[in-house]
């Protein structure tokens, strides 16, 4: 969802893409998978998205959240043109605390917001659950930008896959999520140095015919995750997948494999194998 939101705000001004992202001491002492920033960094938001889908990098996905946040609560509070019904709309703003600002207030509001001290990590989740709300995700709650175990950061398999159909129809996402490694210069305002740092794509399946991403995970609750493309190479057809909770990586992969192979079963002298595939209860989940 970071990365969603990060790349529709993109695709209204681009601009936005070359923007320099500063790394906090928060962001760079964040526990989990890293894309190894450290505090002072400064890296353009383009490489900072590889950095954090790539590697899995949540110390680049609280960067780039503690530097969008304050923008994004005042583009939420902004907007009158939600795709919710009615009272719906209304009632999902009050509860996520966003107020409704007129055009020529928002600019000062967002100065406002700065200097008060907003925490933008906070303030950029909260439109991560609006932008949930608006693609009717009603089983989705975030409560930070990068998926670290927390008691009500929750989703379910078929709201990532629907998410995921939603974030795959950009073709900066699609460019992101299928690239297998990435490198960029980063510079350190607080060391005064600069370094050239890479960062490889932790899916593997990227390496087989027909896979086009999506994104790995894992944490201790969810263990060993995969949201994955898988494209037929005899109908063109395509398939978005989600595997949770497999025991290990290789376990992951394999259980995504077996997903394509349900829904595109191979044929042999025009006879369809389908019926040989054996029941998986990682698809049975989903």
């Amino acid at each position: 969802m970071t990365a969603h939101v990060i790349i529709k705000l993109a695709e209204m001004d681009e601009g936005v893409l070359d923007e320099l992202v500063t790394v906090s001491e928060r962001a760079s002492g964040i526990i989990g998978t890293s894309a190894k920033l450290r505090e002072g960094d400064t890296i353009r938001v383009l490489d900072c998205l590889y950095a954090m889908m790539l590697p899995s990098g949540n110390d680049a996905a609280c960067a780039l959240a503690e530097h969008f946040g304050a923008r994004m609560h005042v583009r939420r509070a902004q907007s009158r043109g939600a795709k919710l019904a009615g009272g719906a709309r209304e009632s999902a703003l009050r509860s996520l605390g966003i107020c409704l600002l007129s055009d020529q207030d928002a600019h000062s509001y967002l100065k406002k917001l700065r200097s008060s001290g907003l925490d933008g990590m906070k303030a950029f989740v909260q439109d991560m659950n609006w932008t949930a709300v608006s693609l009717g995700l009603s089983q989705t709650f975030f409560v930070n930008p990068h998926g670290l175990n927390s008691k009500n950061h929750l989703s379910t398999a078929e709201e990532m896959a629907r998410l995921a159909l939603e974030a795959m129809k950009n073709e900066l996402f699609r460019q992101i999520v299928i690239t297998k490694k990435h490198s960029a210069r980063v510079h350190n305002v607080k060391e005064g140095t600069s370094r050239v740092m890479s960062w490889q794509n932790t899916n593997v399946l990227l390496g087989e015919e027909g896979y086009e991403g999506i994104k790995t995970g894992n944490t201790p609750t969810a263990k060993y995750c995969l949201a994955s493309q898988y494209r037929d190479k005899e109908s063109g057809n395509a398939i978005i997948s989600v595997v949770l909770a497999s025991q290990t990586k290789d376990k992951r992969s394999q259980d995504t494999r077996n997903l394509a192979s349900r829904m595109f079963p191979p044929i042999s002298n025009g006879i369809d194998l389908f019926s040989d595939i054996r029941r998986l209860s990682s698809y049975d989940e989903m």
